[in-house]
């Protein structure tokens, strides 16, 4: 068998600090139906002479001056054939086996036309440095209502099918002079809904000198102007609830590298990845030092997938995954004996167990949420308040916490607070149709 070929470019200018391993994290993937073009601005920087040490491995490059980033981009793909897309600025760089994890999911699912990963971001040295907490909810729909940036579509993650880009007139803009992705995404989204894999794929170097930092507000301003655009074109179009989020599995994806010939080189190999598991290790051991469960399922499912390129990392942070594994079990099981005493309104009973369950976990947003909600029907309305503001602070965009600050918000009369915070988390997830019902009714008093 053969994988369907992926067809990535990378536009490069004076950033040779980073360029190298950028061009590692492509070529390190072990594809074997590769297609790897450079388009390079006319860098005087040392970026040419990196270029020419991995020439024999790219389809096509070129170092010259080429009209900015996004022309370039477009050209770059014109010497591409390749059924999966994507580009990869030359200063971040993609996760071991993006591109396997990528092709396994294009190909296990026919329907989807692009993709997503959870969103991941590296330092200045390369280091992975953080994961987003929560998959983020994308559509047409919650863009047009201005909402793109809440959060914005992690470009290193995205990955698409040649038929969308050709269907989308394929081609960035070169009307836009930051926002040319954003203007893309839209086009894409008028055909298709963009599917999140709960997997890393790319991630975003912070280092400081980016464009899209130090021209934030120009960006946000074409996309407003972008946004206008699109709402001119949305008339009679349906548009579709985000899909739910795809999940890959061990076993699926191990099998999908041995049937395609997929050799992904051991991360230590490459000095893009040198220090790859042991940003592993210290991330998942801040979530078991800090108690934190919001990724606890997450790692378990992204350390065994890793384990297909590096076996040794599943034994060494075995321990701290099952600590984070024992701890969900033994606060799930707390907060379902707590909502069974508390759907029974035996509410001490219930207090005993949520304060027990939120005294080892405090960041657990379920458990946070039960105490509040208890306190309140208990009678223990000031302890409620009180512990409403911080729930709010740190899970403003979790439903559950919304709903309770919403109940509790209008019992006491406090209509314009909840409004607040239903017109909040709706900017995350416009398609909760039990917040909105609330926020209409609030909004019409």
């Amino acid at each position: 068998m053969h994988p369907p070929t992926i067809s990535i470019v990378t536009p490069s200018y004076n950033q040779a600090q980073y360029l190298e391993e950028c061009i590692e994290s492509v070529l390190g993937q072990g594809y074997p139906n590769l297609e790897y073009v450079i388009m390079d601005g006319g860098s005087t920087d040392g970026s040419v002479e990196i270029i020419r040490k991995y020439e024999k491995h790219l389809t096509y490059w070129q170092s010259q001056p080429d009209g900015g980033q996004y022309q370039a981009i477009t050209e770059g793909f014109r010497h591409t054939t390749g059924e999966i897309m994507a580009w990869l600025n030359s200063d971040d760089k993609y996760h071991p086996l993006a591109l396997a994890k990528a092709a396994c999911i294009f190909s296990n699912h026919p329907h989807i036309r692009w993709l997503t990963g959870r969103m991941s971001y590296w330092d200045a040295d390369g280091n992975l440095d953080s994961i987003s907490a929560n998959l983020p909810i994308f559509s047409r729909s919650k863009n047009l209502e201005g909402n793109f940036n809440k959060p914005y579509v992690q470009q290193e993650s995205t990955f698409w099918h040649r038929s969308l880009w050709e269907q989308s007139r394929g081609g960035l803009s070169t009307s836009f002079d930051l926002a040319g992705d954003f203007e893309l995404w839209m086009r894409f989204f008028r055909h298709d809904s963009l599917f999140t894999a709960d997997t890393l794929l790319g991630g975003y170097r912070y280092h400081g000198d980016q464009r899209g930092i130090a021209h934030a507000d120009a960006y946000q301003q074409e996309a407003r102007n972008i946004v206008v655009r699109e709402l001119e074109v949305r008339e009679g179009q349906i548009l579709p609830l985000p899909p739910a989020p795809v999940s890959l599995s061990r076993g699926r994806l191990a099998a999908f590298i041995a049937e395609n010939g997929i050799a992904p080189e051991m991360p230590s190999l490459r000095s893009c990845w040198r220090h790859y598991t042991e940003n592993l290790i210290g991330l998942t051991n801040v979530q078991a030092r800090e108690k934190r469960l919001e990724l606890e399922q997450f790692f378990q499912n992204e350390i065994m997938l890793f384990g297909l390129v590096k076996p040794s990392a599943i034994a060494l942070m075995a321990d701290r995954l099952e600590e984070l594994k024992e701890l969900s079990r033994r606060i799930d099981e707390m907060n379902r004996q707590g909502e069974e005493y508390a759907a029974q309104g035996c509410y001490e009973g219930a207090l005993v167990l949520f304060r027990k369950a939120f005294e080892i976990a405090p960041s657990c947003p379920r458990t946070a949420v039960n105490l509040v909600t208890c306190l309140w029907r208990y009678g223990e309305r000031e302890a409620a308040l009180n512990q409403l503001v911080p729930l709010l602070a740190a899970h403003s965009h979790d439903r559950g916490a919304v709903l309770a600050a919403a109940e509790i918000l209008q019992c006491c009369h406090a209509r314009q607070q909840a409004l607040m915070v239903c017109e909040e988390y709706l900017t995350i997830n416009p398609h909760d149709d039990d917040v909105r019902s609330i926020w209409a009714r609030l909004a019409e008093r």
